[in-house]
């Protein structure tokens, strides 16, 4: 590996691209798996009801632990999309049930990770945004090293750590487009939620299952665009997908 702290040609245009070229071309099987993943969170929402009136602010403890219990099933399918894509990436395609069956594999480790993410750029953006925006770039590799390297999630920090070194101000681009495109997916339940208008648990169950999944597209995509950059190979033992 040994790459130090010099530039790396990072490409984001390229990362992007490959996201979105594997969301597109395997569409049902990538949105299919979100929406099953997602599938027992929307008969929870309908079990609940639909919330009448505005939609009240969340306290910051509400937000640790809606964050917590949204991190359940964003672990799953960001974790098996990001391998979907990986093995894309290296020429191979698998089946809907293989990705599902590897995001079981490393679930805990990568919730942890989607956990501890999330929550430390959310403490980032409350301190003066940039600071969450570093975050989110420092530990774009972390999600994705577990799910394809199984690296567990201290492996994981290392991993991303090692990884990003080199290339943090094109991964903080690359964070800020995530932010508006996951802006756009979100906006018509955030306008239907600022009008006063309730907001649909169907709404809610699409956005988020459509969110997470090109959460672990992009993931995976980076991921393999810094191997590229980096000029590593892994062996077929470690990623094995």
């Amino acid at each position: 590996m040994g790459v130090g702290a010099e530039q790396i040609n990072f490409r984001v245009g390229a990362t992007l691209e490959n996201a979105l070229s594997s969301l597109f071309s395997r569409f049902g099987t990538y949105m299919g798996l979100g929406l099953l993943i997602y599938f027992p969170l929307f008969l929870l929402m309908l079990w609940a009801g639909e919330p009448e009136g505005p939609e009240e602010d969340l306290t910051f403890g509400e937000a640790i632990v809606a964050i917590l219990f949204m991190s359940i099933p964003h672990a799953f399918s960001a974790a098996a999309c990001s391998v979907g894509v990986y093995a894309e990436a290296q020429g191979r395609r698998m089946l809907m049930g293989d990705i599902a069956q590897r995001g079981a594999q490393v679930f805990f480790p990568y919730y942890f990770a989607t956990a501890l993410v999330t929550l430390a750029s959310m403490f980032g953006f409350v301190l003066l945004i940039i600071p969450g925006l570093f975050v989110m770039a420092l530990f774009t590799f972390m999600g994705p090293a577990i799910a394809i390297e199984r690296s567990g999630f201290f492996g994981g920090i290392d991993r991303t750590l090692e990884l990003a070194r080199g290339s943090l101000l094109r991964l903080v681009l690359l964070a800020i487009i995530y932010l508006l495109i996951a802006f756009v997916i979100l906006s018509p339940q955030e306008i239907a939620g600022d009008a006063g208008e309730p907001i649909s648990s169907v709404g809610i169950y699409l956005t988020f299952a459509a969110l997470s999944v090109f959460s672990g597209l992009l993931g995976g995509a980076a991921y393999s665009e810094i191997l590229r950059a980096r000029g590593e190979q892994l062996p077929a033992s470690v990623s094995d997908v």
